[in-house]
């Protein structure tokens, strides 16, 4: 299912016999393009599949594996968003198709590693070549882009509102010409302050650029948390950023990305009260922490300044600070320790440990 390939004579066969079917019975002609004619396909596969298993006995269902998913699989070959969507479905049905998304935390998953999440290996080796941080950083409008197709998916998904399999995303192509884009000058804008803006130059990394963050966006969205938005009209309630750190398999470069486009959430605190330096502290990845701490202590390049303060923010219930509890937890003193009294070091002293009522 996942290396299907629509462009082979069989399975051209197949997608011409069924539309032959519908012509027959609906009297009606489908016009289907490659994305759409393998998103019909991959629907016809799974019922089938999920059909077939129902009928099975209990002791002939197919065990979930992870590595081997067919969610796994489509995610690894960069499928389309369609693809993704279909799949993800199909977890209310049945657990071997998509057991999991990647975007599990870290409290929430016991089996998932690199080599098992669809996350992961959709983003390896493709983080940089379809959102590059330095394309993102000094465009307007792209990140205002960005923002509002993260919003829209989360909203709808939370809505329990149904959606198209297609990309909401205003920077796409004409479905008339799926090869040929249109010219930037043509395209509708975001509304926003932004709007008025002509895209550069580089419209199709920016497309694409949309599409694959578009794609993490979908496996995430069962997993962001609803966040402490206070007064501020241009705060999101759901925790991106949150999201991506959490993850079982955490990845810097999505987390960098997230950061760019939400900056403000690593001050905000989630369901459980906590922020995205609690979070990182408490999962301890053994590869990626001191990575996600340099991004989260430093903003990497984002356009809010004074990230440093979070390192000031106690945890949850009168806990203690960032500092305190890594050194409760006996973290590495050379990577993480070193790091958090580079980011406080001028005004920890200045303020009281509330959970220790140390200087």
């Amino acid at each position: 299912v996942a290396h299907f390939n629509t462009e082979s004579k069989t399975n051209r066969r197949i997608v011409n016999n069924n539309k032959s079917n519908n012509n027959n019975n609906n009297n009606h002609i489908i016009n289907l393009h490659d994305d759409q004619e393998e998103a019909l396909l991959m629907s016809l596969f799974c019922d089938t599949a999920i059909m077939v298993e129902q009928e099975l006995q209990n002791d002939a269902l197919v065990p979930p594996a992870y590595g081997t998913s067919p969610l796994f699989l489509a995610a690894k070959r960069n499928a389309p968003l369609s693809t993704l969507t279909i799949l993800l479905q199909t977890r209310k049905r049945t657990r071997w198709i998509a057991p999991s998304t990647g975007g599990e935390p870290y409290w929430d998953c016991q089996t998932l590693d690199e080599y098992s999440s669809p996350l992961e290996v959709l983003l390896r080796n493709r983080v940089f070549k379809y959102m590059n941080p330095n394309l993102i950083r000094n465009n307007p409008v792209l990140i205002q882009k960005m923002r509002q197709v993260a919003t829209q998916r989360l909203s709808r998904r939370r809505n329990g509102s149904s959606w198209n399999h297609a990309p909401s995303s205003t920077l796409s192509l004409s479905s008339s010409d799926s090869k040929t884009p249109k010219s930037p000058n043509n395209l509708r804008q975001p509304d926003s302050p932004c709007s008025t803006n002509v895209l550069s130059s580089n419209f199709m990394e920016e497309l694409e650029c949309v599409e694959f963050w578009e794609k993490c966006i979908e496996l995430l969205v069962g997993h962001c948390p609803l966040l402490e938005v206070g007064d501020d009209p241009s705060h999101i309630p759901y925790g991106i950023v949150h999201a991506v750190t959490c993850c079982k398999v955490p990845n810097p470069s999505l987390v960098q990305v997230a950061v760019l486009l939400f900056p403000e959430q690593a001050w905000q605190r989630d369901e459980q009260g906590m922020i995205p330096l609690h979070h990182v502290l408490c999962n301890n990845h053994k590869y990626a922490t001191t990575a996600l701490l340099n991004i989260l202590l430093t903003g990497e390049g984002s356009s809010q300044r004074n990230f440093q303060s979070t390192a000031l923010i106690p945890f949850p219930n009168h806990g203690p600070t960032p500092l305190a509890f890594a050194l409760k937890r006996g973290l590495p003193m050379d990577t993480v320790i070193e790091k958090l009294l580079e980011a406080d070091s001028d005004v920890t002293l200045h303020s009281i440990d509330p959970s220790t009522q140390l200087y």
